[in-house]
């Protein structure tokens, strides 16, 4: 451990294995550096990332936001807008988690991937993120509007990190470039995948040119939606797929 070892928590969203996964690159990183990682989240969260950290990784449990999801499309905003005050409320007691925390072991730095209430006054404090932009399929003002709130509980934070590259729109479009960006330093820091090597790549060999690999997790019921829609392509397609798809069971 160098002399420079910096004590830093790191917390992902519950909201489907993908947030959890991502922070695995970054976590790798850390370490690499000889910082100190602690890592906030679920039972869940925390049974798959000892599958790749083992000890070397401290663990505290904090609640997630246990969302729900509608069966239908037209269902999808009502239900996720009548779930905005559990939303609300589950911020603030990430805020009071946090405060509490802190009276019991001290931080350098946080990491909050799309947690909102991961914020402090006097820590350098980072939020990840791969979607600025949220767009409601309501019209643009009402865009407008929920990017000036969204703002507001990024500009809680330090910096603010962009899962996405930068050039020609990125792999998400207007969601990760809007018009306006943040109000506070703001970074794209490229995709980051568990799978990726430290040299930035993926081994393959000549028979895996190719190969097509679909790793589908999320929420119930739309990962299940979205899983009959990629079967439907991929029992179509000539070129060789590996399909692996997560449960929420």
């Amino acid at each position: 451990m160098n002399s420079l070892s910096l004590k830093i928590l790191v917390a992902p969203l519950d909201w489907g294995l993908g947030h959890v996964t991502r922070v695995i690159p970054i976590i790798e990183a850390l370490l690499d550096l000889g910082h100190q990682v602690t890592v906030a989240g679920n039972e869940k969260q925390k049974e798959y990332l000892l599958q790749h950290f083992d000890k070397r990784v401290q663990y505290l449990y904090l609640e997630g936001y246990q969302m729900k999801y509608a069966k239908s499309r037209i269902g999808f905003l009502p239900k996720l807008l009548l779930q905005v005050p559990k939303i609300l409320k589950r911020i603030k007691k990430e805020q009071q988690w946090l405060q509490n925390t802190l009276k019991q072991q001290a931080f350098d730095a946080i990491i909050s991937d799309n947690r909102y209430g991961l914020y402090h006054t006097t820590i350098p404090c980072v939020f990840m993120c791969h979607q600025l932009q949220v767009v409601s399929g309501l019209h643009k003002r009402i865009d407008a509007l929920i990017l000036k709130m969204h703002y507001q509980f990024i500009a809680r934070y330090k910096t603010c990190w962009v899962v996405d590259v930068e050039e020609d729109m990125g792999l998400s479009g207007v969601l990760a470039h809007p018009s306006t960006m943040p109000p506070i330093p703001t970074k794209y820091i490229g995709l980051l995948s568990q799978l990726v090597s430290k040299n930035n790549s993926i081994n393959t060999t000549q028979e895996e040119e190719g190969l097509i690999l679909i790793l589908l997790s999320g929420l119930e019921p739309l990962r299940t939606q979205l899983s009959s829609l990629l079967w439907n392509k991929a029992i179509k397609s000539d070129r060789p797929i590996i399909f692996v798809e997560g449960s929420s069971t």
